[in-house]
């Protein structure tokens, strides 16, 4: 018998998004970084973008807006990272062209 737990998961919604970002191109990373309430996230994907989205939320709906294309690699992005204090952002490919770190600031990005 799970208890109390049972009835705590039977209150539980799980939304699924359909992805088909990256113009349905796969997507190979995803990383995420709080940004004051909200968190922020960037997706690598092999059509050689870096895809930076803002994510809101409350107890209704989950919100994801797209916020900038970064595109500086020639190939397929295989990774994509923040930084520990999320002022830059570091993401490498294919393209054997070594880490291409960004520097974010507010929601602007800075090549």
């Amino acid at each position: 018998s799970l208890g109390g737990r049972g009835r705590l998961l039977n209150q539980m919604k799980l939304v699924t998004p359909e992805i088909s970002w990256h113009i349905k191109e796969p997507v190979y990373s995803v990383d995420f970084h709080r940004n004051g309430p909200n968190w922020r996230f960037a997706t690598a994907g092999a059509d050689n973008d870096v895809r930076m989205w803002n994510l809101t939320y409350n107890a209704e709906k989950v919100n994801i807006s797209y916020m900038a294309t970064l595109s500086r690699h020639a190939k397929a992005v295989n990774v994509v990272r923040f930084s520990p204090d999320g002022e830059f952002l570091a993401s490498s490919g294919d393209d054997n062209a070594g880490s291409s770190p960004y520097r974010l600031c507010c929601s602007a990005v800075e090549a």
